[in-house]
């Protein structure tokens, strides 16, 4: 009777290990990995992958990006792609993580007080004023909408560093091997130190937000936004996706960037015919060159999808 109770344990104990063992590996493979941020910390996310690529004889036009990616968005198949794997600075595209951290650690309607550190933090701001404050929700339309520096910072500034690992945790968790955070708002530090990022990279976050944050989803989307809750001056916010393509007809929305070191950054969805596109540009060498290529860009991904 020992000797059956001895071989039943020892049976048992193989099978223990061997199941940390499987875990183990599946953290490691670099093709799923464990959400770092979920409580339980037992949902596996599989690194996401594109669905191919969309065979056309076509060319596409000339751009003086330094790295593009054109797809389709409802397929998510490449339609064009340019260095697209190549690490480049984010600038304000910094901001989507930033709001995805800012709806993981707070509810979307919990009010942040606006520091007068936070309200010297860059040009470009949704236009809030210290001691003000402001929902999480709307603090994200000012930083997609507008760029706010000052709302990224507002959202971040109960514990900066925590948070950023937090950002840095979830580019991990999602497979943005090109992508590193060094602060909430994508400008660059004197340190000459800069957020980074991949078009690539951001085609993963683009999707992860599509299938889990709305209010982010529609902020992307939205042209304008009256912000007029409590605690705050009345605030009018406008998309600036729209000047970086000059109007385009068909763009539904988008998330600029752009800074002295970075060039011009772009992220823009469209829409004709009930086809839909996801652009993004990199480091554009100036405002006229961005304009001109996403509306190409655009032109070009339109024409291939119609004739599919």
């Amino acid at each position: 009777m020992k000797k059956i109770l001895i071989i039943i344990f020892l049976l048992f104990a193989v099978f223990f290990v061997f199941n940390i063992l499987k875990n183990s590996s599946l953290i490691n493979s670099g093709t799923t990995m464990f959400d770092i941020n979920n409580k339980k910390n037992d949902k596996p996310i599989v690194c996401r992958q594109t669905k191919g690529e969309i065979k056309t004889s076509l060319k596409a036009p000339e751009n003086k990006a330094e790295s593009v990616l054109l797809m389709d968005f409802d397929t998510e198949k490449v339609i064009y792609e340019k260095n697209v794997s190549k690490k480049l600075p984010s600038a304000s595209l910094t901001k989507l993580m930033t709001s995805v951290i800012s709806l993981q650690e707070n509810k979307p309607d919990t009010l942040l007080q606006v520091s007068n550190e936070a309200t010297k933090s860059g040009e470009a701001a949704m236009g809030l004023k210290e001691n003000e404050y402001c929902s999480v929700k709307e603090l994200i339309y000012g930083m997609i909408l507008n760029s706010g520096n000052e709302a990224a910072e507002t959202t971040a500034q109960k514990n900066r560093e925590d948070f950023l690992i937090k950002m840095n945790k979830k580019a991990k968790n999602l497979c943005m091997d090109n992508t590193y955070f060094v602060n909430p708002t994508g400008l660059d530090e004197e340190s000459n130190q800069v957020n980074t990022t991949s078009a690539f990279d951001l085609a993963y976050l683009i999707f992860f937000i599509k299938d889990n944050y709305p209010i982010i989803m529609n902020a992307l989307t939205t042209w304008e936004y009256h912000a007029d809750g409590k605690g705050h001056q009345s605030l009018f916010l406008y998309n600036t996706a729209w000047k970086f393509t000059n109007n385009y007809p068909y763009l539904i929305g988008g998330k600029t960037g752009n800074t002295d070191k970075t060039g011009y950054n772009f992220i823009g969805l469209s829409e004709k015919k009930e086809k839909k596109l996801l652009l993004i540009i990199l480091k554009e060498p100036t405002f006229n060159d961005i304009r001109q290529d996403s509306q190409s860009l655009f032109d070009y991904g339109f024409e291939i999808l119609e004739n599919i």
